[in-house]
């Protein structure tokens, strides 16, 4: 993986973080959410629902939920470093050069 994938996948990561876990009050607001005891307790995030059974009544996002657990453990991510990356100006590459693409 290049220097410029890694940061994208970064990039990602860390903004998926900031939306469902960081910001999540903020997002359930802006979305309305509700509480609802089986799908997320009161002091739980998106990303971080604090429910025994995280598919109980919504499969994809317990899917969802395996594969960002496995996203972030392959890149090695810290969500603690997010703020520190995107206020450092580790800003990604998103678009390469058509000579570049392989």
């Amino acid at each position: 993986m290049t220097t410029d994938e890694r940061h994208v996948i970064n990039a990602l990561l860390d903004t998926l973080s900031a939306v469902l876990h960081t910001d999540w009050e903020y997002t359930a607001a802006q979305l309305d959410c509700r509480p609802f005891p089986s799908v997320l307790a009161p002091t739980g995030t998106f990303l971080a629902p604090a429910v025994e059974d995280e598919s109980n009544n919504w499969g994809n996002r317990g899917a969802f939920l395996a594969a960002w657990r496995t996203a972030c453990t392959l890149m090695q991510w810290d969500p603690a470093n997010a703020h520190a990356r995107r206020a450092g100006g580790h800003a990604p590459t998103l678009y390469r050069r058509l000579e570049e693409i392989p």
